[in-house]
């Protein structure tokens, strides 16, 4: 089975998952589906905000999304929470 199928089975069984939530999202972002990578993001953002993975990832997917008004509060939230993310991803 494909990783997102999977991820999405497990997901749906349980959508507190948030592991599973936060795979869902990865995997559709990885294959440019960034809208719904947001909603996925969204929703690990909601089961644990200080997820910094998360806030970064839905960053990214509103900012391949062309909403960079949104995508600012997110990577300031990821840098917040774990300093690591304050670096370019190009120097992480």
């Amino acid at each position: 089975m494909q990783p997102l199928a999977e991820f999405r089975k497990r997901a749906a069984i349980d959508p507190n998952f948030e592991a599973a939530v936060y795979k869902v999202g990865y995997y559709l972002a990885k294959s440019g589906q960034f809208p719904e990578a947001i909603v996925q993001f969204k929703k690990v953002v909601a089961l644990d905000p200080e997820n910094a993975s998360a806030h970064s990832n839905l960053g990214l997917a509103y900012a391949k999304s062309g909403n960079s008004a949104a995508a600012q509060p997110e990577f300031e939230a990821a840098c917040r929470l774990n300093p690591s993310f304050c670096a370019p991803p190009d120097q992480r």
